[in-house]
């Protein structure tokens, strides 16, 4: 399935309003949905926040900073780079 900006504005909105950290997100979803959630397909969708042209974001009742979510999403890769690259 194709990634939707929708869906890292929903995750990126729960993830700060919650703060709710990737580790426990990963672990529920394992527990909730049985999916085994492979990191390093993890940060290569993340990093793909940069992809996104402006035209594809939602009207948004919320006020967010394109920039914020996109580095939010840039950071969130490259903690886990740092877990599964460890030295």
């Amino acid at each position: 399935m194709k990634p939707r900006i929708r869906d890292y504005i929903d995750l990126y909105f729960i993830m700060q309003k919650y703060n709710y950290s990737l580790e426990k997100l990963i672990l529920d979803a394992k527990a909730k949905f049985d999916w085994h959630i492979d990191k390093i397909n993890l940060i290569s969708q993340f990093t793909r926040i940069k992809d996104f042209e402006e035209l594809e974001f939602p009207k948004m009742l919320v006020p967010f900073n394109k920039k914020e979510v996109e580095d939010f999403f840039l950071n969130q890769a490259k903690k886990l780079e740092k877990e599964i690259f460890k030295k």
